[in-house]
């Protein structure tokens, strides 16, 4: 996995499908809202937000409880954003 600016694609330039967060398994997935990426948690099947770009190089976290707000850019990491979501 490699973080690109906050692209959040892999070496091949694939999105990830699954991740692993301190020990906790998140599924990411295609969202039916307008965000590119669901972070699911994999043991309750849960949704704990969304991962959505503003522009090519430039993406925010939000919680899923605030999927129509425009996202922040503070979380650079995709570990540190699941978690942020988690905490949240």
């Amino acid at each position: 996995m490699t973080s690109t600016g906050g692209n959040f694609i892999d070496d091949v330039l694939r999105k990830p499908m699954q991740v692993v967060v301190d020990g906790e398994t998140y599924r990411l997935q295609g969202s039916q809202v307008a965000y590119d990426l669901e972070v699911v948690s994999e043991p309750g099947d849960t949704v704990v937000g969304y991962i959505a770009r503003r522009t090519a190089d430039s993406a925010g976290f939000v919680p899923a409880a605030a999927a129509n707000q425009v996202p922040p850019e503070e979380h650079a990491d995709l570990a540190d954003g699941i978690r942020a979501l988690v905490n949240a």
